[in-house]
């Protein structure tokens, strides 16, 4: 399945739906995501996975319990059974790549989030200098609640680059996982960006939130990919809402 959107294509996995690569038109080479070529990144990982604690129970979702494309348009929809949630992602094209995902209460009492992630893999590694450089990207990360942006750079300087803005809600934290006596430092390992890690920790990055969700109520985080050609372009999109991207404020 693929899904058209500026001067790419979104390819997702036909059993998941999980988009598995974003091709820049103008540079295929360039792989933004990671894929199979490294033995250590899993379905687990998949871009749009993720985790959610609740006063209810914990989940992992992987894979879903349904999904529909029509090219233009994909709906995934996960049963987070025992945490009182529903999730339900949205994938469209246009000028830009836009996933929304909605966590619903479908109980009769009220869910409180404590822990909520999404694995978004990016191609940052080095598995080699000519791979490295023609194939694989520099990931900055910038978790600022509203301003929350993720810049996937070419490594070797040239060709567009993958911009994620955040439009609805908030991202206020990210952690790396798979770092490990496998990857070593030549990986930058799989990036999650995280809703709220206060299950986990809730004073980091200057605080985290709790969510409250009534009965049928639900929480919407939305973004964008987009391919740019500098930093410039990217900051002028409307998506951005007039973000500067300073790499000081960005791992």
């Amino acid at each position: 399945m693929r899904i058209q959107f500026g001067s790419g294509t979104a390819i997702l996995d036909n059993g998941t739906g999980a988009p598995i690569a974003i091709v820049d038109d103008a540079n295929p080479q360039r792989h933004f995501l990671l894929d199979a070529t490294a033995t250590w990144h899993t379905m687990d990982y998949a871009w749009g996975s993720g985790y959610v604690v609740t006063s209810q129970g914990e989940a992992q979702w992987v894979s879903p319990d349904s999904v529909e494309c029509d090219g233009e348009l994909e709906q995934v929809i996960f049963a987070l059974r025992g945490t009182g949630l529903e999730l339900a992602i949205t994938r469209t094209g246009g000028e830009v790549f836009a996933e929304r995902y909605e966590w619903r209460n479908v109980t009769s009492e009220m869910v409180t989030i404590t822990g909520l992630g999404i694995q978004t893999p990016f191609n940052d590694r080095y598995p080699g200098a000519k791979k490295a450089l023609t194939e694989c990207v520099n990931a900055h990360v910038f978790a600022g609640g509203a301003w929350s942006w993720v810049l996937a750079k070419p490594m070797d300087g040239h060709g567009n680059m993958l911009g994620l803005i955040v439009k609805e809600e908030l991202v206020n934290a990210y952690s790396i996982q798979s770092r490990n006596q496998v990857t070593y430092s030549d990986v930058r390992g799989h990036i999650v960006l995280q809703v709220t890690d206060h299950a986990v920790n809730p004073d980091s990055f200057g605080g985290q939130t709790v969510i409250c969700l009534q009965p049928g109520e639900s929480y919407a985080l939305s973004w964008g990919l987009g391919l740019y050609a500098d930093e410039i372009v990217l900051g002028r999109h409307p998506c951005a809402c007039g973000i500067q991207f300073d790499e000081r404020e960005s791992g």
